[in-house]
């Protein structure tokens, strides 16, 4: 889940994942300025934060699927070794995925993903 390469996803059936979803960073590699270079850069230094990862669960919260689109909400949980250290830790991540149906099947177009995986306080969100 966590390499270089190309991510892959399994996700319940009634969603995308009847078939297997894969992105590959080639693409956006392939694209050398302008904001695909950005997101490239980006890709990298963030997959450079992390080594020796396994995915060890996904929790469904919430999914649509329509004919040409859909979303999943999941906390993604792994072990992986962060920034250089040589231990591995356990991480989760709340992640929110948007598919796109194409010709060869089902296509990741856009994934966030943040470290908010309990449930917070109304108030949380006020910045003093």
């Amino acid at each position: 889940m966590l390499s270089t390469g190309s991510r892959r996803a399994t996700r319940p059936a009634t969603g995308p994942s009847s078939r297997e979803v894969t992105t590959s960073r080639s693409a956006i590699r392939s694209e050398d300025s302008g904001a695909a270079g950005k997101r490239s850069w980006r890709l990298e230094r963030a997959a450079s934060y992390y080594a020796d990862g396994e995915t060890t669960g996904f929790e469904t919260i919430a999914e649509s699927v329509t004919p040409d689109w859909a979303y999943s909400v999941e906390i993604e949980r792994f072990r992986t070794k962060v920034g250089g250290r040589p231990n591995m830790t356990d991480l989760a991540l709340r992640v929110t995925c948007v598919y796109r149906r194409e010709e060869d099947g089902w296509k990741l177009v856009h994934r966030h993903a943040d470290p908010r995986v309990e449930r917070q306080a109304a108030g949380s969100v006020i910045q003093n």
